[in-house]
């Protein structure tokens, strides 16, 4: 008779000091992947340009006039605007920047004012500062208002300035976010729907590559972030009146009922894969979709480049034939799972 040898199984005493080793490699790792995560989608050269410009130009022309103040006054100004210009609809966007430069130029000027003594220097500060944590309860946009201001009030109460010259700075803070404004709304008149129409596109495209990718049914509806930033971007329009208004807001509807379709479809087709149907059609299923998706790809497209145009006549077609071989093919199935689909 032989013998073979085994090893001692750990000691529950062995497991419980590996298990808090693992976690905390675990939460280490986390943090250095949130660090060091880098998202290309918030990159714009547009935008980028835009506010460079818009903080270079003023304190350009301070520094050619040879007043330093206003070249810090109107920089700071415009540059703490700047980080408030995004690619919104113009209506809220213009709200937004307006708004950030009214705070920015009071922030210049108590934080001024407040510099004549220490005492109340610490106090305005303090003051801004809890102004500012409680600005979170309101939303993304007053936190970061609040805390630019915060830092505007700590820098100008680090030099005493006479009453005139804290209003003088104020007043050029005031201009360098006025032309953050204008260069952010510059092609109102001519694009009025444009950051609309991207937000829609986006969706859509979106849509489109849902349709020719597998969907875990477990998680919630793919495309969500997509919905809400159409959704918020199309806001303003709710209460305006214009065909092109309706127009999108019933593209918009459109897509939220695609949007549900399609994450049914994935579904079903899913469930289809287990009841072992017949591969042909399956493979209707899944050109069906694949279609849809060009369509989807195509509608996008078109919001894109501000034309008018049929998405893809005969794919349209083509999905209308693909449905009715779907329906002909299980016509004589009774009650079973697959005509109730």
């Amino acid at each position: 008779m032989t013998y073979v040898r085994t090893s001692a199984p750990a000691s529950p005493i062995d497991l419980d000091k590996s298990t808090p080793q693992h976690s905390n490699e675990s939460r280490w790792r986390a943090f250095w992947r949130l660090v060091t995560r880098f998202d290309s989608s918030k990159m714009s050269v547009a935008l980028g340009i835009r506010n460079a410009l818009g903080v270079a130009l003023p304190m350009a022309i301070a520094v050619m006039t040879g007043k330093p103040l206003g070249d810090l006054a109107t920089g700071s100004g415009a540059l703490c605007v700047s980080y408030a210009d995004n690619h919104d609809p113009y209506r809220q966007r213009a709200a937004r920047l307006i708004l950030r430069t009214v705070f920015v130029s009071l922030a210049v000027m108590i934080g001024g004012l407040s510099a004549r003594n220490s005492v109340l220097a610490v106090a305005v500060a303090a003051a801004a500062a809890f102004a500012a944590g409680m600005a979170a309860s309101i939303g993304e946009t007053a936190s970061d208002t609040g805390i630019i201001s915060v830092v505007l009030i700590v820098i100008y109460a680090a030099q005493p300035l006479t009453l005139s010259r804290e209003l003088e700075a104020g007043g050029l803070a005031f201009l360098g976010g006025l032309i953050i404004v204008a260069l952010s709304l510059l092609f109102w008149p001519v694009q009025k729907f444009q950051p609309e129409r991207r937000a829609l596109a986006e969706l859509f495209l979106e849509l489109a590559r849902l349709a020719e990718t597998p969907v875990d049914p477990r998680q919630s509806p793919p495309a969500s972030a997509h919905s809400s930033r159409a959704q918020e971007s199309l806001e303003n329009l709710r209460y305006a009146s214009g065909i092109q208004n309706e127009r999108y807001r019933s593209l918009l509807t459109q897509a939220e009922r695609l949007r549900l379709a399609l994450f049914t479809l994935k579904r079903l087709c899913t469930r289809l894969e287990r009841e072992q149907i017949p591969a042909d059609q399956l493979d209707l299923l899944t050109e069906f979709l694949r279609k849809a998706g060009s369509v989807l790809e195509a509608v996008a497209q078109i919001l894109l480049r501000e034309k008018s145009g049929q998405p893809a006549a005969p794919t349209v077609a083509q999905l209308e034939e693909i449905a009715q071989q779907w329906r002909s093919a299980n016509a004589s199935l009774g009650k079973s799972f697959l005509s109730a689909t």
